[in-house]
């Protein structure tokens, strides 16, 4: 049997929830990623639990590193 938590395994650093997890659990701890494009332009958006951008990144190592930096566990969202 496998005793390792499926919500926050220790060997990873992301999280895979939908939005309602994120506000169970505690909005301030978490922030997502997505791929979103501005301006004819690829940027990753990083997002609050609730929902509401907090910044945008040219890539996706720059994104997580700001999220993981203001002492939040990045999640993917799909």
């Amino acid at each position: 049997m496998n005793n390792e938590d499926p919500i926050f395994p220790e060997d990873k650093d992301y999280l895979l929830a939908n939005d309602t997890d994120l506000h169970a659990w505690g909005i301030d701890m978490f922030a997502y990623i997505k791929q979103d494009i501005i301006g004819n332009e690829p940027v990753w958006s990083i997002y609050a639990a609730e929902g509401s951008i907090i910044g945008n990144a040219p890539n996706k190592d720059m994104a997580e590193e700001f999220v993981r930096h203001n002492d939040m566990k990045v999640v993917t969202l799909h």
